[in-house]
């Protein structure tokens, strides 16, 4: 059974399983977005996030914008009061920097997050099973063209 005693080893875990959730959105086929997730993500948790993605990839096909994640970077990691069964709590701050290019624009923004992620150990893998949003912002915002 692996342990999470120390904040650092909390932190470094969260930040790896926030990761793998977006490597989600580097998926197609509807069975490899569900695989991916699985890795990361137990519970209602997972049904949400791969209806959310496969919404996207919807649009997507309808003509609409394609969704890229180019960089996930969290910015601050510290645990939570509160208690969770076999884990614990841990408040991150992440910035994801996609891109969603539509009718040859190229949009490319910087949204940060802040949500508390319940990390539970189940069979030796810890997984996160709650992401309660705290606060959803817009950092950075532009437009240009795609070049041929």
């Amino acid at each position: 059974r692996q342990s999470a005693s120390d904040d650092a080893t909390r932190a470094a875990l969260a930040e790896t399983l926030l990761r793998n959730v977006y490597r989600g959105f580097d998926y197609r086929s509807e069975s490899d977005i569900y695989d991916a997730l699985a890795q990361s993500v137990q519970g209602e948790l997972l049904a949400d996030l791969y209806l959310k993605i496969k919404q996207g990839l919807i649009m997507q096909e309808q003509g609409g914008a394609v969704a890229r994640v180019k960089e996930v970077k969290v910015t601050k990691s510290e645990p939570v009061t509160g208690q969770v069964k076999d884990g614990f709590v841990e408040r991150v701050t992440w910035q994801v920097e996609g891109t969603v290019e539509h009718w040859g624009h190229i949009h490319t923004r910087v949204n940060e997050y802040t949500a508390d992620l319940g990390i539970v150990t189940n069979h030796g893998a810890w997984k996160i099973n709650l992401m309660d949003v705290v606060k959803q912002s817009q950092v950075r915002s532009a437009v240009s063209l795609r070049r041929l």
